[in-house]
């Protein structure tokens, strides 16, 4: 079977109180441009409504914009023979895609967060990386990292315990 990405990493879903948020700052967004209608409808084009109508505007975009961004998910989608990295940005049904070359990738990365949580990142160009997905227990996270490395043929090293990082052998 002919596959288009060596690696796809996509995040969870999103937790239900983000989507509650996301969705009152933009009932809000809603709201105020339901109330700039209404002031034109009513007093048109006049002093009172030059007066308030940038008020009513300046939260409207506060409110639109705090709700993109927190309802914004990122995927990323590799294809190494192709040099192709595509950054997937989509909110519900609708997405976009940024291209780009593939970053030079230097490892994968397991650790144990302050929340007692094992992370996976990708290590790229110099100190840079991308939080791939968060664990509760370090044999998950392994495998998929293990997974990564193989798939994309890089190092894998495990920072689960603080002081004693130590790079996996990934032979077969």
């Amino acid at each position: 079977m002919d596959k288009e990405y060596e690696l796809i990493v996509q995040p969870g879903k999103r937790p239900l109180w983000q989507i509650v948020i996301s969705a009152f700052l933009f009932a809000l967004t809603f709201y105020y441009l339901y109330k700039i209608g209404e002031l034109f409808y009513f007093f048109g084009y006049s002093d009172y409504t030059l007066m308030v109508l940038p008020k009513y505007v300046e939260i409207m975009a506060y409110t639109f914009s705090a709700g993109f961004t927190s309802s914004v998910m990122k995927s990323v989608l590799i294809d190494l023979d192709k040099d192709k990295l595509v950054s997937r940005f989509s909110i519900g049904p609708f997405s976009w895609d940024k291209l780009s070359s593939v970053p030079e990738l230097k490892y994968v990365g397991v650790f144990k967060d302050s929340n007692e949580d094992f992370q996976v990142n990708l290590w790229y160009s110099g100190n840079k990386h991308y939080k791939m997905y968060k664990f509760n227990t370090k044999p998950d996270a392994l495998y998929l990292a293990k997974n990564t490395a193989i798939i994309l043929k890089i190092d894998l090293l495990d920072s689960t315990e603080r002081g004693a990082n130590k790079w996996i052998d990934l032979a077969l």
